[in-house]
């Protein structure tokens, strides 16, 4: 296990779209940054113009942008298509020769998998470290951090761990490349689509169904959740990366390399 995780993690290093997304996530917070700019000088200075709501819409400071700092970046679609890639990607028929000499084939997927998480940590570094600066920088809007900053940020790398588990498992399900990327990018939208339809149709108030959808994790801790609602995403992102990783064994066991 120790061996393939060195491999895997050689990999990661050497590999160069890991570089090239990090670098669109922080040009992709900047083109964010400068379109608030740009959208904020526009606005009409005299509030009669304009309703207030529709001012304070479109007007954010650098802690509501380093909050949304994963939305900003479309966080979600890049560790779709690198999550995806990792799971699949083999170098030189690596995978079988070490399965031909004894390892099984579950310990190619957790190693595999476990760098996955490490890519995503880099990732998920990369975008905070480099928001709240760029959104000093261009929006020139300084203001302090919201008081549970840190929790609810930590609540978002919780749900982007869990999301990258979903991606990791869709590709070693489906066991290609293109086809994973598709269905990581489209299915969650479609499926958050269906379950908005069930909660305007069920006109729930406390606890909606979209709740408990992994794509919706990151956006419950964008804010301040309610109790009810951390609760809920905590759990169920523990839920759905341990369901990834005993559905991903148990794929694994028959996968063909």
């Amino acid at each position: 296990m120790k061996n393939l995780l060195k491999f895997e993690l050689r990999k990661l290093v050497k590999n160069p779209l890991f570089y090239i997304l990090m670098g669109v996530i922080v040009a992709l917070i900047a083109i964010s940054a400068v379109s608030f700019k740009v959208v904020s000088t526009m606005l009409p200075k005299n509030t009669e113009e304009a309703p207030n709501e529709f001012i304070l819409a479109l007007t954010v400071s650098s802690s509501d942008f380093f909050m949304q700092t994963l939305s900003q970046s479309n966080f979600t679609l890049i560790i779709a298509i690198f999550a995806t890639i990792l799971a699949i990607s083999d170098d030189k028929g690596f995978a079988k020769n070490v399965i031909s000499r004894g390892y099984s084939r579950e310990k190619v997927f957790l190693s595999r998998y476990l760098v996955s998480l490490l890519s995503t940590a880099i990732l998920l570094l990369v975008a905070f470290g480099s928001s709240y600066p760029v959104a000093n920088l261009i929006l020139g809007a300084t203001d302090a951090l919201p008081e549970h900053a840190f929790l609810l940020v930590l609540g978002q790398c919780l749900s982007a761990f869990a999301i990258s588990t979903v991606y990791f498992l869709i590709a070693t399900l489906v066991n290609n490349i293109a086809l994973g990327i598709i269905i990581s990018v489209i299915a969650p939208s479609i499926v958050t689509l269906i379950l908005g339809i069930i909660d305007a149709i069920a006109k729930l108030q406390t606890v909606k169904v979209t709740t408990f959808w992994v794509d919706s994790f990151i956006g419950t801790f964008s804010s301040v959740p309610t109790t009810a609602q951390t609760i809920i995403t905590v759990v169920m992102a523990a839920v759905y990366i341990a369901l990834g990783i005993v559905l991903g064994l148990i794929v694994s066991k028959k996968k063909q390399y």
